[in-house]
């Protein structure tokens, strides 16, 4: 965001990613940064007043209704313990399943955001220069 033009940003790249990985922040401040990077890519100079996109918040109730019952799925397996059994594969594949939505909503943001930051580095590569 910062080759765009994007100044003051609230999460770093390091940030964004990492925040994923700390218990508690992991529920809100991933989403949070992926709505500066939606908005940054819009319009690096002015995106506080910038909307988001609903694909989003479709992505992060995806990404956590998937989390949820991964993690529900995760616990109901262990508690059979390693003996595989045709019931165990079942909530397997369901799981694999749950996550379909949530894969195709990612390739739709992650091609939206693509197509966001080719069309401001465009228009920044063709603004004349304030020298």
């Amino acid at each position: 965001m910062r080759a765009l033009g994007a100044r003051r940003l609230s999460f770093s790249p390091g940030l964004a990613v990492g925040f994923y990985f700390i218990p508690i922040l992991s529920l809100w401040k991933p989403y949070q940064a992926m709505k500066e990077i939606w908005k940054a890519s819009a319009n690096p100079q002015g995106r506080r007043s910038n909307r988001t996109s609903p694909l989003v918040g479709w992505w992060w109730t995806f990404w956590i209704l998937t989390s949820a019952f991964n993690y529900f799925v995760a616990r109901f397996t262990l508690h059979f313990g390693a003996h595989p059994s045709v019931f165990l594969r079942q909530v397997d594949i369901i799981s694999d399943v749950s996550r379909l939505p949530l894969n195709v909503v990612a390739i739709l943001l992650v091609q939206q955001l693509s197509a966001l930051q080719w069309k401001t580095a465009t228009q920044r590569s063709q603004a004349p220069s304030n020298l």
